[in-house]
């Protein structure tokens, strides 16, 4: 996922000069999932997370749509945009938290062609995105299969799978709904029984 999103900012570096950070974080805690900043400023991610947060209680304190919440930021020289950009599903394929892109720009710009540039900034990310969730559910779909037609007992070793992984047996046929983290729990069990169901086999 971080190289997906690496390679799509590298793409957007020359034809937005005023690009200068990008940081995708979670909400309502802030912790930081990328960032890139162009002048490699380690520390801005920090500020923009705690400005995410100060906005989002101010934001929660209104009673503000919390698939809407959105705000840009002005100086003469700097503008910081943010929003949206995903709710990451739990485990149990609720909604868990939600991710914030957060984009600063540089430069003496007019407000409509910020928000421009915040647009074509996150649906290039957001593309980059959706495509390197897809091919991870597709590799881990297709060594799910290889171990379901290996396996002497399909549904006990699926049973086994999902108690391993800590998730629920019904998820398994909708691991695009997992999250992350449920995501790589289960491909680590299933490379492990795969490799005993291979060595039993020998």
């Amino acid at each position: 996922m971080i190289r997906s999103l690496d390679h799509a900012i590298a793409e957007l570096i020359g034809p937005i000069p005023e690009l200068r950070a990008a940081v995708l974080s979670a909400a309502p805690d802030g912790l930081i999932g990328w960032c890139w900043s162009r002048e490699a400023e380690p520390e801005i991610s920090l500020c923009l997370t705690q400005l995410d947060r100060a906005v989002s209680v101010c934001q929660e304190a209104l009673a503000a749509a919390r698939d809407s919440r959105s705000f840009i930021l002005t100086a003469k020289d700097t503008w910081v945009v943010a929003r949206p950009f995903r709710d990451t599903p739990a485990d149990d394929g609720q909604s868990n938290a939600q991710l914030v892109l957060t984009v600063v720009f540089s430069g003496e710009l007019q407000t409509g062609m910020v928000i421009t540039l915040a647009r074509r900034v996150f649906a290039h990310l957001s593309a980059a995105f959706d495509n390197a969730s897809q091919d991870r559910c597709e590799q881990l779909r297709a060594r799910l299969l290889e171990l379901v037609l290996s396996a002497d007992d399909a549904s006990t070793t699926l049973e086994l799978l999902a108690a391993d992984a800590a998730i629920e047996l019904r998820l398994l046929d909708r691991i695009e709904t997992l999250g992350e983290q449920g995501q790589l729990r289960l491909a680590a069990s299933v490379e492990r029984e795969l490799q005993r169901v291979q060595t039993t086999a020998e």
